[in-house]
């Protein structure tokens, strides 16, 4: 989301507490693009670009931190000032494979584990697509805290909820058009009852509104949210 990585179009963000020296600005692992995220493959795992524009230091996220973007499409700059580029948007998301996407950001957060002075604890966060992918991280991957914001597509993999043994949270925007109300009826059904999870809605809140600079940005909804996230990730990071 813009204020986050603003000048990359990115899927989750995984973040580590950094525990014996100064905090690693950004450490992004490329994908290349859509269609060869769909095979599975990286073009490169995690590896520092240091040629690449300095990256804000997430505000909301837990200090000091290593923060890796992983990429649906490397030089894409897409905002949602118009149909067009929705519509991009849209095209670049159907092209990705969420299968072979979660086998990859479990690829990244054991290599993140690794990275010398880091703690060895990874969380993930993720926005939109990024949101579903969190959920899918905390039912597939050992991160050992997820967060998702505005997840597209949940209610349909809600059998997934069984294999969540570590924390995820979830922010639901009330009135988002690509989760319907009886669409996030069925997601609180399933959900609700999991000591593991943590459901907050946003009652006038639509898609995207902690998208710093778009369309639906709500900064008093936003700035909750992202308190919210960084209580989370303090707490099960540390």
């Amino acid at each position: 989301p813009r204020g986050f990585f603003p000048q990359h179009t990115t899927l989750p963000v995984l973040v580590t507490a950094h525990a014996k020296r100064p905090p690693i600005d950004a450490l992004i692992s490329t994908i290349g693009s859509a269609v060869a995220m769909s095979r599975g493959t990286y073009s490169s795992l995690v590896e520092p670009l240091p040629s690449w524009p300095p990256l804000p230091r997430p505000q909301h996220l837990p200090r000091p931190l290593v923060v890796m973007a992983q990429a649906i499409a490397t030089g894409v700059q897409i905002t949602d000032k118009s149909k067009a580029e929705w519509d991009r948007a849209i095209a670049l998301m159907q092209r990705f494979d969420a299968e072979k996407g979660i086998v990859d950001i479990q690829a990244s957060i054991t290599h993140l584990r690794l990275v010398p002075g880091c703690t060895g604890k990874v969380g993930a966060v993720g926005y939109c697509l990024g949101g579903k992918l969190a959920f899918l991280a905390a039912a597939r991957t050992d991160s050992d805290a997820s967060v998702g914001y505005y997840g597209v597509g949940i209610q349909n993999l809600l059998g997934e909820a069984k294999s969540i043994h570590r924390p995820l949270m979830l922010h639901i925007a009330a009135k988002d058009s690509y989760t319907p109300p009886d669409a996030q009826k069925k997601i609180h059904a399933a959900l609700d009852g999991n000591p593991l999870l943590t459901l907050y809605d946003y009652p006038e809140m639509d898609h995207a509104f902690a998208r710093e600079g778009g369309e639906h940005y709500d900064k008093a909804c936003a700035d909750l949210a992202n308190s919210r996230t960084n209580t989370f990730f303090r707490q099960h990071l540390g």
